[in-house]
């Protein structure tokens, strides 16, 4: 594309990781760049764009303050999309989506250079302003999918659609609705893959112009599929199943199924498939086995931040479970939950939505369940229950107790080494 920020006044919101991507990238263009914080004042300069964090919600003024001025205003990973030459996969969902984004990058890391970025930690903008690799992947969350008004993947991959940031999204159709506007641009040389039995809640909602391929660990699809632990794509075989812990999860054959898929449509070779998912390890705080002490198994599965990925950590235990649950508040209900709990002896929660879930407990005649001011106690009670399993497993965000997911897991940790040290 030709360089239209070049001596330009573009005003970034946030200071993030996405604000500050915008920020080094914009300045390589050449632009002036000026910085606003939410609560700062706009000076009176004149601006010709607006880029915006994901944080930055449509309702705030900023939007009707660029509306009422004709200035252009869109997200960072629109702006990475802008400055992006390389094929584009992009990668939304519910849950799963940081674990394909991770097991395509591994697959292609084989024999092309590519550029790992979007909601995973890394600006998309700040990659794609030197556009230095063969292949960009991207992870993309709904907050940035709303503010994005142009992409064009070659692969866009949805990998599930259950209730979450509904607080923004206001209403589950709003927010199916911005997760399939991954494919709105998509022509028929491109492909959407889809999971064949995964919820996408109302796929009447989906229009797409591109070749739709699927992924299912249970029964032949037209896409990537598993038979007899041996993987397929479109009546190929790929490759027996690859002997790592990791795909000994369910819902981690269906994500691996998603890389195959995407690797294949590229004309990766199926030894680099191999040998990218024999390389491929889980990220951490994702159902990450921490101790074993006394018999009893700790795992930490900080990163589910909704209902769903508490569902699927459940449904990979083996014995009793004593699981702790809770954090901020997302606008979720928990029903679902309290109908699948064959395994669970203890529930306990911390956090904002401690008594909504006890509520909704009461509800199902579940009344083994307990609030705690702080994970350490929750933790320990977990513990003295005398489960097979304890499962950190929040089900929400984790603002108000913790700055983050990542933060939360290691507290978690640090806990499970003091009991193991019988220091509580």
């Amino acid at each position: 594309m030709s360089n239209i920020f070049y001596d330009k006044n573009v005003l970034v919101a946030g200071s993030g990781v996405s604000g500050t991507g915008a920020k080094e990238a914009l300045l390589k263009l050449g632009a002036s760049v000026t910085i606003f914080c939410d609560g700062d004042r706009i000076d009176n300069k004149h601006y010709d764009f607006i880029v915006l964090s994901p944080s930055f919600e449509k309702d705030h003024y900023l939007y009707e303050f660029a509306k009422n001025r004709n200035i252009r205003i869109f997200g960072e990973y629109e702006l990475g999309c802008m400055l992006n030459l390389a094929p584009l996969i992009a990668v939304t969902g519910t849950n799963g989506k940081t674990t394909v984004v991770r097991m395509i990058s591994d697959i292609f890391s084989q024999s092309k250079k590519v550029v790992t970025c979007g909601n995973i930690g890394v600006s998309f903008s700040s990659c794609a302003v030197d556009s230095d690799y063969d292949v960009a992947i991207t992870e993309v969350s709904s907050f940035q999918l709303e503010q994005t008004a142009y992409m064009h993947p070659k692969v866009a991959i949805i990998t599930n659609i259950t209730p979450d940031h509904l607080i923004r999204h206001k209403s589950m159709e709003e927010y199916a609705r911005i997760k399939f506007s991954i494919t709105t641009y998509q022509t028929s040389e491109d492909y959407l893959i889809l999971p064949y039995e995964a919820k996408l809640y109302d796929l009447s909602l989906l229009k797409t112009n591109a070749k739709v391929a699927y992924v299912s660990a249970k029964q032949k699809v037209d896409g990537a599929y598993v038979i007899d632990d041996k993987i397929y794509f479109y009546g190929e075989e790929i490759a027996s199943i690859p002997n790592a812990g990791y795909l000994k999860m369910p819902h981690n054959i269906e994500n691996a199924l998603f890389a195959v898929a995407t690797g294949k449509i590229f004309g990766i070779s199926n030894a680099d498939i191999v040998s990218g998912l024999a390389y491929f390890s889980p990220s951490s705080h994702r159902l990450e086995l921490v101790n074993v002490i006394n018999g009893v198994s700790f795992f930490d599965d900080s990163k589910s931040t909704n209902l769903d990925s508490t569902l699927k950590a459940l449904a990979c235990m083996q014995g009793s479970v004593a699981l702790i649950m809770g954090g901020s508040e997302k606008g979720l209900l928990y029903d679902e939950l309290f109908e699948n709990l064959d395994n669970v002896i203890k529930i306990c929660v911390i956090g904002e939505i401690s008594d909504v879930l006890i509520n909704t407990a009461k509800r199902h005649n579940f009344f083994d369940i307990q609030k705690f001011e702080n994970l350490e106690t929750a933790v320990v009670d977990a513990f003295l229950n005398s489960p097979d399993n304890v499962l950190l497993s929040p089900g929400s965000a984790s603002f108000g107790m913790f700055s983050s997911y990542i933060e939360r897991g290691e507290k978690f940790k640090q806990i499970v080494m003091r009991i193991a040290d019988g220091k509580i």
